[in-house]
């Protein structure tokens, strides 16, 4: 292919993309992989674009918008997240890319971040560190954590709330109910605790001390944490392994769980209506799903949302008492 082409050819791509590049105002370097398909080419791309401690540790892509009528789009997107899973990149996806505003436009709404589930919070920093670009720079910051209606929005605003105090993260929280078999098809892990067991010898032998310091690493409350054991191994395995037959077929998503994303949507369409941007989390994929029923799944669930960044983090702690 490459011979074909020629070498004259092969710096004109990179430096068109370049050239793009700065006209966005974009600082980055622009490479290109010459492969016979797009998914080979961007498995390389992750594995080979840096040097050394210089590697990215995120990448940023785009939703497929022909998912449903393109099978490739669909198996192409989820090798990519596989990728990203195996080399321990963090991940962000642009939804309804079209929309997002360009380099010099101010945008004045808020950022909404609904937190669904822990991911070692890439989530909670990612707003801050847009809000260093002028375009939203002028957005105040709004923290929804979507709590089961048997919960105390109350006690559970306040505990959600000195967690952020413990980060020292200027937000504005809000907790919002739904039915707990909402919070069950979705798999919500939106879990804080304070750090009491640092400190404290009598939860030395907890299951959630034995999991990591609950400063940094929130898990799941009460009687959740064995129904979800688990799935949290699938992720600290890979969030998106998928085997062969389940990214190729188009079984569609089971009735319940797409009731759970409509649902939630609805409810991220109430609240978020005046919004800028909208930052929730990439969910993993259950191992009953198939690649079809997840697009549909996240699909339904960011429907008609002006912009949104599905974000999946790797579950390595970038929160710390020091951030």
């Amino acid at each position: 292919i490459i011979a074909k082409l020629g070498a004259f050819n092969i710096r004109n791509w990179a430096s068109d993309i370049q050239s793009n590049l700065n006209d966005m105002g974009v600082d980055a370097f622009a490479k290109i992989v010459y492969t016979p398909n797009r998914t080979e080419g961007i498995s390389a791309l992750i594995q080979t674009t840096g040097m050394g401690g210089l590697s990215p540790n995120c990448i940023l892509a785009s939703w497929p918008f022909s998912w449903v009528v393109n099978s490739e789009a669909r198996v192409r997107f989820i090798s990519t997240l596989q990728a990203c899973g195996v080399f321990g990149k963090a991940v962000i996806i642009a939804k309804e890319g079209h929309s997002f505003p360009k380099s010099g436009k101010t945008m004045t709404g808020p950022i909404d971040v609904w937190w669904l589930t822990s991911d070692g919070g890439l989530l909670l920093i990612l707003p801050f560190l847009l809000q260093k670009h002028q375009v939203w720079r002028q957005c105040r910051i709004r923290l929804y954590t979507v709590i089961s209606t048997s919960d105390d929005p109350a006690e559970m605003k306040a505990q959600v709330q000195a967690y952020v105090d413990d980060f020292r993260l200027p937000l504005e929280v809000h907790t919002v109910q739904v039915p707990p078999a909402v919070l069950q098809q979705v798999g919500s892990r939106t879990h804080w605790r304070r750090g009491r067991a640092r400190t404290d010898p009598q939860d030395e032998g907890s299951p959630a001390h034995r999991e990591g310091n609950l400063m940094t690493d929130p898990g799941p409350r009460g009687g959740l944490q064995a129904a979800l054991g688990a799935a949290m191994r699938q992720e600290r395995e890979n969030p998106f392994a998928v085997a062969e037959e389940r990214l190729t077929s188009s079984v569609p998503c089971d009735g319940p769980m797409l009731d759970a994303a409509k649902s939630l949507n609805k409810v991220f369409q109430k609240a978020s209506a005046s919004s800028s941007l909208l930052i929730t989390n990439l969910l993993p994929i259950p191992r009953n799903l198939s690649a079809f029923g997840y697009m549909q799944f996240q699909e339904h669930l960011t429907a008609d949302l002006t912009r949104v960044l599905l974000v999946r983090g790797t579950q390595d702690n970038v929160m710390t008492e020091f951030t």
